[in-house]
């Protein structure tokens, strides 16, 4: 099974969140990548999660995100909450207005 994928490096500001992500779309249908944030900082509690990778400078124990190529662009299939972290503390994205 896992020779099919492909260790790559792949720019940050060019990986998107997955707005099919099976944990979201069961409470909302995301419309955009603000939509996504905010669902992580109201029921995944992003923002404890974003103060210890700030504090430890890293994610300890982290698997490697896995995205797939969507175009010029890619998607996350496993790992948007940490991808959505790494895009807030690199500035990349923004803490949404309501939190």
């Amino acid at each position: 099974m896992f020779d099919k994928f492909q260790y790559e490096t792949v720019p940050l500001g060019s990986i998107d969140l997955d707005p099919k992500n099976p944990r979201i779309v069961s409470q909302l249908q995301p419309k955009n990548e603000d939509e996504i944030l905010s669902y992580f900082f109201e029921y995944e509690d992003l923002e404890e999660f974003i103060k210890k990778v700030a504090s430890e400078g890293k994610n300890l124990g982290a698997e490697r995100p896995y995205v797939v190529k969507n175009g010029s662009k890619y998607t996350v299939v496993e790992g948007n909450t940490r991808i959505a972290a790494y895009k807030i503390l690199t500035g990349l994205s923004k803490i949404p207005k309501s939190h």
